[in-house]
This record gives C-alpha cells, sequence and structure tokens, in this order.
C-alpha cells in the first residue's frame, strides 16, 4: 500500500525546470498573440483610413461630374439662345430688305404729265436714297453683329475640352472671345516657366487654335494686387508680361501660326474685388484673346464730310459785283 501511494506521488507531479519552460513558452505566446492583434488594430484602422480617403475621392469625382454636367447643361442652353438669336437676326434682315424694297418703289418713274391732269406729288429721290442708305447700313451691322456671333461660337466649340476639365473659361468680349486660364494652372508659386500641368494645357488650347485659322491672338498676362518687387520681377507689369511672354513661345513651340502677341495689365483689370476670398486664384491669370476673323468689318467707313462751298468772291470797292443786276 506504501508502494502504491509512493507511485501515484512520483506520478502525478511536474518537474521544476519543466513547469518553467512551460510557463515562459505560454508568455511567449500571449506577448505574440498580443502583438497580433495590435497589428491587426493597426490594420484596420490603415484600411479604415484607405476606405474613408476613396470615399471622399469618390465624392469629389462625383462633386466634379455634377459640375461639368451642368456646365454641359449651360453650354446647350446657351448655344439654343445664339441659335435663337441668329434665327431672329436673319428674319430681321429679311424685313429690313423688304421695307428698303417697298420704300423704293415708292419712287416713281419721271413721266411727262397729260395736259388738264393733275401733278402727283413726288417722292424726294434724295430722301428716298438717304433712307435706302440708312437700310443698307443697318443691314450690314446686323449681318457684320452675326458673323461676330458665329465666330465667338466657333471658339467655344473649339476650347470646349479645356472648359470641360475646368481648366479654362471661355466668354465673349468685344469683337472676340476671351479663353481665361489660371495662372496657378500654368505655372509653379514664383515660377516664370510652365509647369508639366501648364506645358499641357498649352499645348491643347494650341490644338484649339489650329482648326480656328485666320484669328489673331493676343496673349494677355493678369495679376493680383500683391505688390512685388525682386531680383526677376520689379513690379507686377513685369510678372504678368513673362507669364504672358512664357505662354506665347509654348505655342509657338507647338506649332501655332496665327500671328501672336503678348501684353500685360498687372492687377489694373481684376475679375473679382482683389478683397474677395477667392481674389488671388482668380484675378492672377493669363487670358488669350482671339479676335474676330479680320476678313470681317471691323468698323463702317464713317459719314464723308461735306463738300466745301467755295466762298463768293468780294468785289473791290468800286467794282460790281458778278451778282449784282446792272
Amino acid at each position: 500500500m506504501t508502494g502504491a501511494l509512493l507511485l501515484l506521488s512520483l506520478l502525478g507531479c511536474v518537474p521544476k525546470g519543466k513547469h518553467e519552460i512551460t510557463t515562459v513558452q505560454l508568455s511567449a505566446t500571449r506577448t505574440a498573440l498580443s502583438a497580433q492583434v495590435q497589428r491587426c488594430a493597426a490594420d484596420q484602422n490603415a484600411t479604415d483610413e484607405q476606405i474613408a480617403a476613396l470615399e471622399d475621392e469618390i465624392a469629389l469625382r462625383q462633386a466634379q461630374l455634377d459640375e461639368i454636367t451642368a456646365r454641359n447643361l449651360l453650354h446647350e442652353e446657351h448655344d439654343a439662345e445664339l441659335n435663337h438669336e441668329i434665327t431672329a437676326a436673319l428674319a430681321e434682315l429679311d424685313a429690313i430688305r423688304a421695307e428698303r424694297d417697298r420704300l423704293l418703289t415708292l419712287v416713281p418713274k419721271r413721266s411727262l404729265p397729260k395736259e388738264g391732269t393733275e401733278v402727283p406729288p413726288v417722292v424726294d429721290e434724295g430722301l428716298a436714297a438717304t433712307v435706302a442708305e440708312a437700310l443698307q447700313v443697318q443691314h450690314e451691322r446686323r449681318v457684320d453683329e452675326i458673323r461676330v456671333a458665329e465666330r465667338h461660337a466657333e471658339v467655344v466649340a473649339a476650347f470646349q475640352p479645356l472648359v470641360e476639365q475646368g481648366r479654362a473659361e471661355v466668354e465673349a468680349r468685344g469683337r472676340g472671345t476671351i479663353v481665361r486660364i489660371r495662372t496657378s494652372l500654368l505655372f509653379q508659386e514664383g515660377f516664370t516657366t510652365l509647369s508639366p500641368r501648364g506645358a499641357t494645357i498649352v499645348a491643347e488650347a494650341a490644338e484649339a487654335l489650329a482648326t480656328l485659322p485666320g484669328r489673331w491672338v493676343v496673349v494677355e498676362g493678369y495679376t493680383d494686387d500683391r505688390p512685388v518687387h525682386t531680383s526677376e520681377w520689379s513690379s507686377n507689369w513685369e510678372r504678368g508680361f513673362s507669364r504672358a511672354v512664357a505662354v506665347l513661345r509654348a505655342l509657338e513651340a507647338s506649332g501655332v501660326t496665327q500671328p501672336l502677341s503678348a501684353a500685360s495689365y498687372a492687377d489694373t483689370r481684376p475679375v473679382v474685388p482683389n478683397d474677395a476670398p477667392d481674389a488671388t486664384d482668380l484675378n492672377d491669370r493669363v487670358q488669350l484673346f482671339v479676335r474676330t476673323d479680320p476678313g470681317l468689318l471691323d468698323a463702317f467707313a464713317p459719314t464723308p464730310p461735306e463738300p466745301e462751298t467755295p466762298e463768293p468772291e468780294v468785289p473791290e470797292p468800286g467794282e460790281e459785283s458778278p451778282t449784282d443786276p446792272p
């Protein structure tokens, strides 16, 4: 009996060294599991951040898509309005021509009246000619306006890809069209050479100008009202002009064949007030002023001056005037 108890006692005991090893292994396992849990949590946080960033990117792209869609709708409405104006102008032109023809028919052919018949009143031929000339001038002006509107529509269509990308704005100005590009899209702050993105934009602008042969283009540089005085620029005039020249040279390098010139207006023509929140980004810009086809009328010829009437000769004292009766 005593031997059995001793055997059981020996079988139920674990050596001290083996117990310590097991304890160390268990602690290491717990430490490894804890580290793995921490890594999993960190990976989960990183994944959550990536998901949030992707959601923000999707929201941004959706906003850009909505903006492009809205701009397309505006351009469609503008094109429809322009077509309506052209149709109305053509109808007005036909009405003017009809009125001119009617007035010309009022001028009777000269013929000798029969004896004893009442002579009808004769329309003043000078007055009829004046009216006809005025109608002709009005007709020419209207035709010119229609042509200018058509040329503007051609520029809008040519630069439509840049507008849809949000890289340019197009609007009419006088007898030409403005293509406005923000400087921040063309240059890095403090640099006078085009950025890679700016070079791409100018190359696309050159492709658009290639579809508009015969146009004269003025590259205009504008700045905000922040004073500038550095070793490179002594004023905003130089800053605006240097950027205009950089864009002009890039257009030439891209194969633009139209006559090009550069100008600087510094901060004298802001798009928005200089104290507006986004004034710097909007006023600091480069514009392409695409002139109307120079083959069109730029202005109507002025009315020729009246012929000079010779002054009557004044007779010398004692002489008779040639108009005095004998």
